[in-house]
């Protein structure tokens, strides 16, 4: 048995640990999803920044440049189609720039592309490049001291045009963060599937390893309480056999009921002994060397006994899936055909007299499905959880073992068994039985 407080797949502390498992997982997912999703918005935000800082130094350069593109065309008197030429250029160039203006030193335009400069308020210009708010975005503005006059050179930048190219970065930017984080809490995700799965993969390793040391205990306990007991249990039906037979031939009345209550007792001993057989039984098994065994091979074989004892309207098929034949397992012959005794009879005895028993097989990589299906009334689902739990019968004349030898047998191989069962419709063994090489 296990300590209080020792974790062992079964107990509260193995339940607390999952909780607190989950727990963990799911606060550290929303953590880094909440984590992710500010990273995206300040990548969104710093892509748009940089890319405004760049805007702005591009223009800054188109400026300058323009100055001195133009040069002292601005002093020569026929340099009107030059100049406007020019600043179409610019403008037109870029979508984000509304206006390039030439101003003189009392702020009267004197040439101009685009629109947009009619509210900007006169200010101090010097030979740097200064930035201003405008009317509908920037005012990027720079002296030039010629000749004949001194000029400002004015460039617009826009900053409904400037979002419409900076949007798209910014955004790109965050959807490529928010791809990233997508994928690294898929694969987070993935990760904890799997270590989840381990983690049920160890819990049900050690509750199975549990109660096979818990079963090994009770059957090393009852094998040698059985070889205590069979022997005066053969002396008793002995006994009650010789008695028997002398009663039988006496006529009194009280000898013949004398007889009838000794056949009663040697009824009894005979279940004991059955008993004392079933409990020598589960002690052992498992534990005998098994040689892999063909399973389509040794079905038809029982099959064909069983039939040979079906009663009247009694009906026993089996069906073998076409890939499944040929194929073995670990499980050895002595068990695989203890396994399908307790189950087919278990099946013909809920199905009844006119019921029909279906055994299927089918491959269930790395090894079979066996499937024993019956016609009864089904099991209780209250009773269903009981049944592989030895000394536990809900029929009359159960030993309540031989279920519990059937899960032990296939355990200790590498096997499984699970009941499927609906009340008035039937029960189905599911065995899952360990391959072994051709």
């Amino acid at each position: 048995m296990s300590a209080p407080g020792h974790v062992d797949g079964s107990g509260p502390s193995w339940d607390r640990l999952r909780r607190r498992l989950r727990l963990l997982l799911l606060g550290t997912l929303l953590a880094l999803a909440g984590c992710l999703a500010l990273l995206a918005l300040y990548a969104g935000e710093s892509a748009s920044n940089a890319a405004e800082v760049q805007a702005l130094e591009q223009a800054r350069a188109e400026l300058l440049r323009l100055r001195e593109r133009l040069g002292e065309r601005l002093d020569a008197p026929d340099a009107s189609e030059d100049v406007a030429g020019e600043l179409e250029r610019v403008v037109g160039s870029k979508l984000h720039y509304r206006y390039a203006v030439v101003r003189d030193a009392e702020w009267k335009v004197l040439f101009r592309a685009g629109s947009g400069d009619e509210g900007l308020p006169p200010r101090s210009v010097g030979p740097e490049v200064g930035v201003a708010p405008g009317p509908a975005g920037r005012d990027l503005a720079v002296a030039w001291h010629g000749a004949s006059r001194h000029v400002t050179l004015h460039l617009g930048l826009s900053e409904d045009r400037l979002s419409d190219e900076l949007a798209p970065r910014g955004s790109a930017a965050r959807w490529s963060v928010a791809g990233a984080g997508a994928l690294v809490v898929g694969v987070l995700c993935l990760m904890a599937g799997l270590a989840w799965r381990e983690l049920r993969a160890t819990q049900r390793a050690a509750s199975a390893a549990h109660r096979s040391a818990h079963l090994a205990e009770v059957g090393q306990l009852a094998s040698g309480l059985v070889h205590e007991v069979r022997n005066p249990l053969n002396a008793m039906r002995m006994q009650l056999g010789l008695a028997r037979r002398k009663l039988r031939g006496v006529d009194a009345a009280p000898a013949a009921e004398a007889a009838e209550a000794v056949e009663r007792v040697e009824e009894e001993v005979l279940r004991l002994e059955r008993l004392a057989r079933d409990v020598l039984s589960f002690g052992r098994a498992g534990l005998e060397p098994a040689e892999p065994v063909e399973v389509a091979a040794t079905l038809r074989d029982l099959v064909e006994e069983q039939r040979a004892a079906l009663e009247p309207g009694e009906r026993l098929e089996l069906e073998v899936d076409p890939s499944a034949e040929g194929a073995r397992s670990a499980l050895g012959a002595p068990a695989l055909r203890q396994v399908l005794l307790n189950l087919v009879g278990n099946a013909r005895e809920a199905s009844g007299r006119a019921g029909s028993v279906t055994l299927r097989v089918t491959p269930a990589p790395p090894g079979l499905r066996l499937e024993v299906a019956d016609q009864g009334p089904g099991i209780d689902p209250e009773q269903l959880g009981h049944v592989f739990e030895p000394f536990v019968s809900f029929r009359e004349g159960g030993t309540g073992l031989g279920l519990a030898i059937v899960r032990r047998l296939l355990e200790r191989a590498g096997g499984a068994i699970e009941l499927d069962s609906t009340p008035g419709r039937g029960t189905t063994a599911r065995v899952t039985l360990p391959g072994a090489p051709p």
